[in-house]
Formats: C-alpha cells, structure tokens, sequence
C-alpha cells in the first residue's frame, strides 16, 4: 500500500513506545482514497531519513487497538509520539503546512531531556 512501514499490534511497542526518536503514526484504512491520499502526502513530505523522526503507519482495521492506542477516533489521522507518549493527534488529512508546523515542533522534542 505504501513505501511507508506499517506497523502491527506486536511490533507497536518496539517500533513506537520504545522509540529514541519521534514517531509519526498514520493511521489509515486500506483501501480508501482519503487514507491513500494521506500516506501519498506523507511519502512526499518526509524528510531523507533524518534518524531523529520516523513515520510509519497502521491498518486501522487490522488493527483497532492502535488506533485506540493513538487516540484517533476515526481515519484518516496521524499520531506523533514521543518517548513512549501521544504528543500531539489528528482525526483527518492534515494540509502539508500542519505537517511542516509539526515537523519543526517535533525538533524541539528531540532537544528536551527526559523527564524522570
């Protein structure tokens, strides 16, 4: 469905709540032109892998748990997580200026130190 990687209930701890870096959830509905559209956009709006930000994406019907999980109520939408926690959600196609406003904001969580 996409060049982005999917992530499933058992690679969701290890790929997203054990990140060291940002993740970007997509959480999608395969088969749909909306979420289709959605991955499109992201596929071209991320920047060259960067190491401190990762996107990847989940079938919402494979996978109900996940989009639980990140909050989102229905598809399309996108969750950024970060060490482990949901930071930011969005039920719906975000416009690439909300992802550039994202992107820069996400650079400021990569600066903070952790919280104990």
């Amino acid at each position: 469905m996409s060049a982005i990687a999917e992530i499933t209930a058992e690679s969701f701890e290890r790929q997203i709540l054990r990140s060291e870096c940002p993740v970007l959830v997509a959480v999608c509905a395969q088969g749909s032109h909306t979420n289709q559209s959605l991955l499109t956009l992201l596929e071209t709006w991320i920047p060259e892998p960067c190491g401190w930000i990762k996107v990847v994406w989940v079938n919402a019907t494979k996978s109900p748990e996940i989009r639980q999980r990140c909050g989102v109520l229905s598809t399309p939408g996108v969750a950024l997580f970060s060490r482990g926690e949901v930071w930011y959600q969005f039920t719906g196609e975000p416009s690439r200026r909300e992802l550039d406003d994202l992107l820069a904001q996400t650079t400021l969580l990569t600066q903070t130190p952790a919280s104990s």
